[in-house]
């Protein structure tokens, strides 16, 4: 019937387009990725003001860093539903609307009377903060896939870049050049977007809050800007009516658990998984107590956001060159194998360089973890994707954050634990036998990445449609001229 005929024709010849409104969703992404991160760090670049601020102990105020991870573990199956199930969009309002909530009313907790119920009302507040981070973590490489195509510019005869695949171009047509590249590089910005936030905290919550009785007032300032961002998310589109390549227009819609079944089943998924989790995991350890590691020897909060934002500079720096890179040589796969096996180097190095009156040491190694970890983030999101294809998205990315977490939680509380008393040590509450654990875990984590080895299926998969399309297409021209 007429609608099969229409059905064949849609198939046989897909018409892909992009839209500009897809760079008002990105700068969403971005700002609500910075935001999430601001809310999450928020009390550690002045750890001491809060603890007073509650009447608790250090230990007490890293929870609301390491609820972070812990609610991730609960919210983030139900933010790749949502997606899924729902839209892009239901999920990306989601997210904003608890984080605004959340924030209020941690700042509502500072009108509370009573010490135990300004904590709990507090932690409440950090608690929808933290439950609404998988609905904007998760969401860039899903929003990338269905927004931005992988295939670059066509040349004359339909096709773009060259891409490593298996299928070669048809010798018939000695001129079509396939080129399928990794999304949009305005994407990958998305991917630092997190670490800029806590960039932002190291640098601005010292500013704001410089004892215990300005602590309110940078409660506000941030729900005020966590207001300023979540508003404008509901004017994000749900989808694009026409995909931007064939990838996206294939609609999964399988569920979460059967795509996790085999995530955890592909080894080279699995070596990325342990990789991947425990370096930002390290990190997120890192940027919880990296104001509690080096105060004891001396230096001040405002030295620890220095060395906090030196990380997220060198983190910049470090995307921007890996994109340079992988766009030019492809070479995803030996980039990051480098760059992870270096940071485990870096890490033992930090060990020796955490000490009194040596700033600038500190300081280089920091720049030089966030150089190495920062520019593995993004490509080992997409080698994800790319061990895994056809496996949603969402589930890929969503499960290697859910590592993130987990390790995250179990780094914090270990290296707590391992930190000396107040009256132990030298000096006093040092925290280098926490400094040993995580070299140990970065050198084992950076050998590892040595064992993957997929090839990129998703990169395959659209060159063989590039492909398919070209032949196509040739052939039609073909018939065409012989009936004239």
């Amino acid at each position: 019937n007429q609608q099969e005929i229409q059905h064949e024709e849609v198939v046989t010849d897909p018409v892909y387009r992009t839209y500009k409104i897809r760079y008002f969703g990105l700068t969403m992404l971005v700002l609500l990725q910075i935001v999430t991160a601001l809310n999450w760090t928020i009390f550690a670049p002045a750890p001491q003001f809060a603890a007073d601020y509650y009447n608790t102990s250090l230990s007490a105020i890293n929870w609301f860093a390491n609820v972070y991870l812990l609610c991730y573990l609960v919210s983030s199956p139900l933010s790749s539903l949502a997606f899924e199930r729902y839209s892009l969009k239901f999920g990306i309002v989601t997210g904003a609307v608890l984080q605004l909530i959340g924030a209020w009313l941690r700042y509502f907790s500072t009108f509370v009377q009573n010490q135990q119920g300004k904590f709990a009302l507090a932690m409440i507040g950090q608690i929808l903060c933290a439950l609404a981070q998988p609905f904007i973590l998760n969401a860039p490489t899903p929003y990338a896939a269905t927004w931005f195509t992988p295939a670059a510019r066509a040349t004359a005869n339909m096709a773009g870049s060259i891409c490593k695949c298996k299928k070669k171009p048809n010798p018939n047509y000695p001129d079509n050049i396939i080129r399928i590249e990794q999304p949009n590089d305005f994407v990958k910005i998305i991917f630092i977007a997190n670490p800029v936030g806590v960039a932002l905290a190291d640098l601005i919550i010292p500013v704001l809050i410089v004892d215990e009785p300005s602590l309110p007032f940078g409660l506000l300032i941030v729900a005020c800007i966590t207001t300023a961002v979540a508003i404008p998310t509901v004017f994000i589109p749900p989808r694009p009516r026409t995909p931007p390549s064939s990838s996206a227009a294939r609609v999964n819609s399988r569920p979460y658990l059967p795509d996790l079944k085999l995530l955890l089943t592909n080894w080279n998924y699995l070596v990325l998984l342990f990789c991947f989790g425990t370096f930002v995991g390290i990190f997120n350890a890192m940027s919880t107590l990296l104001n509690q590691i080096v105060t004891p020897y001396g230096y001040s909060n405002d030295d620890a956001g220095f060395m906090g934002v030196g990380m997220i500079v060198g983190g910049l720096v470090g995307a921007i060159a890996m994109a340079i890179f992988v766009d030019k040589t492809k070479l995803h796969k030996i980039a990051i194998k480098i760059s992870l096996f270096l940071s485990g180097i870096i890490y033992l190095i930090l060990f020796f360089v955490v000490k009194a009156d040596n700033m600038i040491a500190i300081m280089v190694i920091c720049v030089l973890i966030g150089f190495l970890n920062f520019s593995a983030l993004p490509v080992g999101l997409e080698l994800g994707v790319e061990c895994t294809f056809p496996v949603a998205e969402s589930a890929s990315s969503s499960t290697l954050w859910a590592s993130s977490q987990i390790l995250g939680l179990i780094f914090i509380e270990v290296m707590d634990a391992l930190r000396y008393p107040d009256d132990q040590g030298d000096p006093v509450g040092n925290m280098r036998r926490a400094l040993i654990l995580v070299a140990v875990f970065a050198l084992v984590a950076g050998t590892a990445s040595l064992l993957y080895r997929s090839r990129n299926y998703r990169m395959e998969s659209e060159a063989a449609d590039a492909l398919q399309q070209q032949d196509d297409s040739n052939l039609e021209m073909h018939d065409k001229s012989e009936e004239a």
